[in-house]
Parts: structure tokens; C-alpha cells; sequence
């Protein structure tokens, strides 16, 4: 089992790199769709394995779900990267936000949350609050209440990772706090990939490569 865990690992490194290439060279964008789907296909096999190699099928049922949820935001938001229309963004979105919520609770079963934790999202929110009401985003009044309320959760996933390793002092939280870092740091980037008057070509690589970073470091941290 281990040797397999070890190939799906490199594989799914691999499938990154191959991924953020078609970003990079142009004769290969069209492929852009079918290796984001293969690349987050890869991140569900991988949970699932590592939940069964260490024996944390149970913490696997509490946040499995987050990884599946997740796959399927990718396909959605994918959708709207061809068709442009918001409606597939909200679904997307609405995928993600579950995806949190499924973390936050999977999490908050292994290790208690703190009270302390809601600052975080509340702080998030008024700053995000201030930054849409700049006129440097083109957006529509549902996207912004979509926008306002995901950034509640996504704070709160950071922010209990962070609680989860001032409490416990683990390797394993400290790649939690890691991964729910860089999963905030890639969907503040997701506003700016979409919705920015000037979007910058290396905000898509950046917002990739700390998400699909993120995702294993969540996979390390919770089922090794």
C-alpha cells in the first residue's frame, strides 16, 4: 500500500506541473479542462488512499465529502470559464462553500473550535466588505453576496487551522493550519482572476498552485 500511496503522490504532483503548463504554453490551453478535472479526480483517489493506509476512515467520513465537493466545484467553475454565465459561478461557489462547511465540521469533531475563531471571519468580511466597494471589480449585487458569504467560511477554515495547532502542536496541524492558509490565500485570488478590471496572467498560476497545495496539505495533515 505504501508503494501505491507514494506513486499517487508523484502522480499527482506530476498532473500539477502538467497542469499549470497549460497555462504557460499557449498550443496546449485547449487541454486546460480535461487535466483541471484529471488533476482534481487525482486529489479524491489520494484522500480516499491515505484515509486507508493510515487506518482514519473515520476521520475520513467527516471530511471526505470536503475532497468530493471540492472535484465538483472544479468541473462547475470550469463550466463557467468556457460559458461565462454567473449562474455556474454561483453553483460553483455554492460547491466550495460546502466543501468548508464539511471541513470546518470534520475538523471542529477532531479538535474542538474556539469561540475566539469567529474574529477571524468577522474581520475578513468588513475587509472584503471595503475592498468590492472600490471601483477596481465588475460585479453584480448576487455575486457580491455570494463573494461576502464565502469569505465567512474560508476565514474560518484558516482560522481553525491556526487554532488547531496553537492547541494541539502536531505536525499533522500544523499542515491543517497550512493548508487552510494557502486555501484562503488561493480563493482571495479567485476574486481577482474573475472579477478584477485588470487581471494579471500569473494571478490564475498562483491561484492553482495554492489550491491544489492546499487540498494535499489537508490531505496529509487530517487522514496520515
Amino acid at each position: 500500500m505504501t508503494g501505491v500511496i507514494t506513486g499517487m503522490t508523484i502522480a499527482y504532483c506530476i498532473l500539477i506541473l502538467l497542469l499549470l503548463g497549460t497555462l504557460i504554453n499557449t498550443k496546449f490551453r485547449d487541454k486546460f479542462f480535461v487535466m483541471k478535472t484529471v488533476s482534481s479526480l487525482s486529489f479524491v483517489i489520494l484522500s480516499f488512499l491515505y484515509a486507508l493506509s493510515h487506518n482514519n476512515v473515520q476521520e475520513y467520513k467527516y471530511v471526505g465529502s470536503g475532497f468530493l465537493l471540492c472535484f465538483l466545484g472544479d468541473i462547475v467553475l470550469g463550466i463557467f470559464n468556457s460559458h461565462k454565465n454567473k449562474k455556474y459561478f454561483i453553483v460553483g461557489a455554492g460547491l466550495f462553500l460546502l466543501a468548508h462547511v464539511s471541513f470546518i465540521i470534520g475538523l471542529s469533531i477532531i479538535c474542538p473550535m474556539k469561540a475566539a475563531e469567529l474574529i477571524a471571519p468577522v474581520l475578513v468580511l468588513i475587509f472584503t466588505y471595503l475592498l468590492l466597494k472600490t471601483n477596481r471589480f465588475v460585479l453584480v449585487n448576487v455575486l457580491r453576496l455570494v463573494i461576502y458569504v464565502y469569505s465567512v467560511f474560508v476565514s474560518l477554515l484558516m482560522a481553525h487551522g491556526i487554532s488547531m495547532f496553537i492547541q494541539l502542536q502536531s505536525l499533522n496541524a500544523l499542515l491543517v493550519m497550512l493548508g487552510g492558509i494557502l486555501f484562503f490565500i488561493s480563493d482571495t485570488l479567485i476574486v481577482f482572476l474573475y472579477f478584477h478590471r485588470k487581471r494579471r496572467w500569473s494571478t490564475h498560476g498562483w491561484n492553482l498552485a495554492t489550491y491544489y497545495v492546499a487540498i494535499a496539505l489537508l490531505i496529509f495533515g487530517i487522514l496520515s
